[in-house]
């Protein structure tokens, strides 16, 4: 384990030669520039929030330390308790900031000493080439299998890979759930941060109102381009209409207990938003228990990280077992789902660019153009952060203000999922044609409302998806064998939904702009860039 400590009096001098600390130290273990930048303006922003609190000269003491795979940064003072990531501690600018960074520092106090721990996040391009290397081995495992004998063969798949998958699964949907309940919690309180200011309860309800559109838009684009097998209530209005009365009883729950232990995501989904609801109301009467449910996000995140690590094997594992169970013709449909998916983002695309050119009187080949950049880092690399700083480039050439950009971006990180809801709908509907599952009216309804709500809550690990997607089978009765087709459709979807949630959340920012008087028509309109 590789470690550094150093202690220094807080003071601006002393908060650059700690930006340069951490410069360093990261530079010697990631060749990412992006990401050392942004730890190092985390860094400088909660020191900066220190030295306004607390003055100059308390003793701060920087630890910079690589374990198990991952780089750790924390920041030690000796003082009252004192919590910079408090949101009384915030201004708007700094709560925005560390948001938009999409990096969730945890704040911890013990005898008199308080600690800020900072999860350095890994390289995403890293995470897809392992991913993409698993699902090649057992690609090739496919074919090694053809020529072990049906006894070997069907030994190692019962004995070894299945109970490997089981086991991977199993871990998975215990820790699942609680982290959904708290991540849904802390979205709802971090939203009503600065909730009285105008302009934040724009954003806020503007991007849920948009995510809910576009996830209920999919459900019916997508619809069309499979074959599904209906259930016995299908062309029946009076049993549609019964048997949804009896789900919209179901999702409250008996008691508090219950959703856990019948793994029920929709009374979990419910539970979660009622309690996050009363906790933002209560506002600072309940800083305990604010802080309560962020730290144990924190504990269920590193265990499912941890969980995770293994996320490789388990694709290898699962994979190979329905290659030797089911053989190659699984995949040959697997165009379907990409092209359903391609085609729903094209359309969802388009109209909110036409959207944007009729209200504004610009050529929507003028706003293809100027999208094109950032969409283009997501679509090549699959990651939002690697297209961080061109995505506000392009707000500014597109003439929002950079006040407004400050706000939208990091709200809309959090709360701006249509596109993620979109990817969990191609797959589950690929999933229910392939399986027969029995659909009806009710079954397509809960797939919106869980592919929204999970989307929204979606853990922030290499295998949050994978988590995302157990959810939504289980309650979707789709069979659990399934998972490794859709891990891998999810794997080839990150990168054309990255793409196109950029592209959309561009088009979404000028409206909002617009609306809220912070766009500069002359330099939508306009064909040049702004920065030359």
């Amino acid at each position: 384990m590789k470690k550094l400590e150093k202690s220094y009096a807080l003071n601006p001098e002393s908060i650059d030669n700690i930006s340069a600390e951490i410069h360093s130290f990261l530079s010697a273990y990631k060749n990412d520039n992006a990401i050392i930048i942004k730890m190092c303006l985390i860094a400088e922003e909660i020191l900066n929030i220190m030295l306004s609190g607390l003055g100059e000269n308390v003793p701060v003491v920087l630890k910079l330390s690589k374990k198990t795979n991952k780089l750790w940064i924390g920041i030690e003072y000796k003082s009252k308790r004192f919590n910079p990531l408090d949101k009384d501690q915030m201004d708007s600018f700094s709560d925005q900031l560390l948001s938009g960074l999409g990096v969730r520092p945890v704040w911890s106090y013990n005898m008199d000493s308080n600690r800020i721990t900072i999860v350095v996040p890994s390289v995403g391009d890293r995470s897809q080439w392992i991913m993409t290397t698993a699902f090649l081995f057992s690609a090739a495992a496919g074919i090694f299998g053809g020529l072990l004998q049906e006894g070997v063969r069907s030994f190692i798949n019962t004995y070894i890979l299945m109970p490997i998958t089981d086991i991977f699964i199993r871990l998975l949907s215990v820790i699942a759930p609680l982290l959904i309940f708290c991540g849904i919690i802390i979205s709802i309180v971090k939203s009503g941060i600065s909730m009285s200011e105008k302009i934040r309860r724009y954003i806020t309800g503007r991007y849920f109102s948009m995510s809910i559109i576009l996830t209920a838009a999919s459900t019916v684009f997508l619809y069309p381009f499979f074959s599904f097998r209906y259930g016995e209530g299908h062309g029946n209005p009076i049993s549609s209409i019964g048997q949804l009365y009896d789900m919209l009883l179901d999702i409250v729950p008996g008691n508090p207990i219950q959703p856990f232990a019948e793994g029920n995501m929709l009374q979990i989904v419910i539970l979660a938003t009622l309690l996050g609801m009363i906790t933002l109301g209560l506002d600072n009467r309940v800083k305990v228990v604010d802080s309560a449910i962020a730290e144990l996000y924190t504990i269920f995140l590193h265990a499912v990280e941890f969980i995770c690590q293994s996320l490789p094997v388990f694709i290898f594992t699962s994979m190979t077992s329905l290659l030797w169970t089911n053989g190659y013709n699984v995949f040959v449909r697997l165009w379907k789902p990409i092209v359903a998916l391609v085609a729903v983002y094209l359309l969802l695309i388009m109209i909110y660019v036409l959207l944007v050119a009729k209200k504004y009187k610009v050529s929507v080949f003028v706003l293809i153009k100027k999208i094109l950049p950032s969409t283009l880092i997501g679509l090549t690399t699959a990651s939002s952060m690697a297209a961080y700083v061109r995505i506000n480039e392009v707000n500014e050439n597109l003439g929002i203000s950079k006040e407004y950009s400050a706000f939208s971006v990091p709200v809309g990180n959090q709360l701006f999922c249509g596109a993620v809801s979109t990817v969990f709908l191609a797959i589950v509907y690929y999933l229910a044609e392939l399986f027969k599952t029995p659909v009806n009216l009710d079954w397509f309804v809960i797939a919106g409302i869980i592919s929204f709500i999970v989307s929204l809550a979606s853990p922030p690990v290499s295998g949050g998806t994978l988590i995302c997607l157990n959810i939504l089978m289980t309650s979707l009765a789709i069979p659990g064998e399934g998972i490794a087709i859709a891990s891998t459709l999810a794997l080839l979807f990150d990168f054309v939904s990255t793409g196109s949630y950029i592209a959309m959340r561009h088009m979404e920012m000028v409206l909002q702009a617009g609306h809220m008087g912070a766009l500069d028509a002359d330099v939508l309109r306009s064909e040049g860039d702004q920065d030359g």
